[in-house]
């Protein structure tokens, strides 16, 4: 399980230039090396690092920046 002090329990997920950050996760349920698909279970929330409650910390990363989700996502 890796962890940073600020997110806490993270994963990563890396699609071709772009990666996807989840932290503050109390479980990871995928390990590193799995190849996982939209939908499926990779973690559940929790309240590691430095948070204040039981959230998640989500990133965009493209070319090493991170990116607003709101460009890219449909809410």
């Amino acid at each position: 399980m890796e962890q940073i002090e600020i997110t806490g329990n993270y994963i990563v997920i890396k699609d071709n230039c772009v990666k996807t950050l989840y932290g503050h996760c109390s479980k990871l349920l995928v390990e590193k090396g799995d190849k996982v698909k939209q939908g499926d279970i990779i973690a559940e929330v929790g309240e590691t690092g430095k948070a204040t409650g039981p959230h998640l910390h989500f990133e965009i990363i493209k070319d090493e920046r991170v990116i607003d989700p709101e460009y890219v996502m449909d809410f």
